[in-house]
């Protein structure tokens, strides 16, 4: 199981089926994958809220701003590698949330039919 199928399935609160061999289903629904389990992702980039993790330490940040959400933790420092995009250079957790976010957009957009 992926990071994004765990992530997916915290989100639709169904787990993940992989029976139909095409398509992982999550409840009513579903996004299809090619013969090497890859599902294709366009569209824009969405603008990303960042928190440091200091502020959350130093107790700046109230914590309603959580409350209900998946929260990521991920380094995005300098030393993070990128990875070339068609939307350019995109360093690594910065990517993976865009991914789980056009992720997320398409399981909105298809519906399974029963």
């Amino acid at each position: 199981m992926s990071l994004y199928v765990t992530a997916l399935e915290l989100e639709t609160r169904e787990r993940a089926d992989y029976s139909s061999g095409t398509n992982v289903v999550f409840g009513n629904r579903s996004l299809s994958y090619n013969e090497l389990g890859e599902h294709s992702i366009t569209g824009e980039l969405q603008k990303l809220e960042y928190i440091p993790f200091h502020h959350v330490l130093q107790g700046t940040v109230a914590r309603e701003k959580f409350r209900g959400k998946i929260v990521i933790l991920g380094y995005d420092g300098a030393r993070i590698h990128g990875i070339h995009t068609p939307w350019g250079e995109i360093k690594a957790h910065r990517l993976f949330v865009q991914s789980l976010l056009a992720l997320t957009r398409d399981l909105e957009r298809v519906r399974k039919v029963r």
